[in-house]
């Protein structure tokens, strides 16, 4: 389902689907279409609330009002490090999610209504940005669509981070579709390897490769998740698939030691 979100070329691409295609692997009977047709509706009725205006401010304040203050989608501060909240599903049944996730779906509405909507992955945090003729919006779906000057985003960083930044305004640049999905993806991995849940994490390592197929160090990542799980032959495929691919990287003789403990264990096992 993943594979065939992602096998398409950038404009075509629909982060809303590809987000939910993710999600799909992580729920018994999920249901796909049922999803996909509340994303049709909701930007249905954010054409409604739009109107006829096509002028930047006033686009992104009608979609705002909607989203955030009819609506109630807010950012998840409360219990920030729960998986859920890297669910489109979840953000769209509860309201509430990360930065990146209330992204998404802001853009996966924006490319229903084709707007010239953006993501834009600062460090620490996500926005989305609108893009007109002279002009860019920024908005910061996570803090109820407050519109930001490049300024505040520095700020906003600097507020994250709890120290002065040297800030770059290439992180102001949008953000290609395929990486806003690795970095939601990339987060939930993290999300769980905070929570010592290996396999779960093992599995979110799996998509990043449907995302970024020639990523060598999540084909390491997921070998050494298989070890962790105990499942050593698993874990020695992958391993060796990764020295097969980067032979010459900086930690690959600490991978082929790796291969080897894993091995013995193997042997002590059975």
């Amino acid at each position: 389902m993943l594979t065939q979100a992602v096998g398409c070329d950038e404009a075509a691409l629909d982060l809303g689907r590809a987000a939910l295609a993710i999600a799909a692997a992580h729920y018994v009977d999920f249901d796909m279409a049922g999803y996909l047709a509340r994303l049709d509706a909701l930007a249905k009725e954010a054409r409604q609330r739009i109107g006829r205006t096509r002028r930047p401010l006033r686009v992104v304040s009608a979609l705002n009002a909607f989203l955030f203050d009819e609506l109630g989608f807010h950012g998840n501060r409360e219990d920030y490090y729960n998986p859920a909240n890297s669910f489109l599903n979840e953000v769209l049944d509860r309201r509430t999610g990360l930065p990146i996730t209330l992204s998404v779906l802001y853009l996966a509405l924006a490319h229903r209504l084709r707007l010239p909507l953006y993501g834009v992955g600062m460090p620490l945090h996500f926005i989305v940005k609108y893009i007109a003729p002279g002009q860019e919006i920024f908005i910061d779906p996570f803090y109820g669509g407050e519109m930001l000057t490049p300024e505040d985003c520095r700020a906003r960083i600097e507020q994250i981070a709890g120290q002065p930044i040297v800030f770059d305004p290439a992180c102001l640049n949008a953000t290609p579709k395929r990486r806003i999905l690795y970095r939601l993806l990339n987060n939930l991995k993290q999300i769980y390897l905070r929570r010592e849940e290996p396999g779960r994490a093992g599995r979110v390592v799996e998509q990043m490769l449907i995302v970024a197929p020639d990523s060598h160090a999540d084909v390491r990542d997921r070998g050494l998740l298989f070890l962790q799980e105990n499942a050593l032959s698993r874990g020695v495929e992958w391993l060796t698939r990764y020295l097969e691919r980067a032979p010459e990287a900086p930690d690959a003789a600490w991978v082929r030691s790796a291969i080897n403990h894993a091995w013995m264990r193997h042997v002590r096992q059975n």
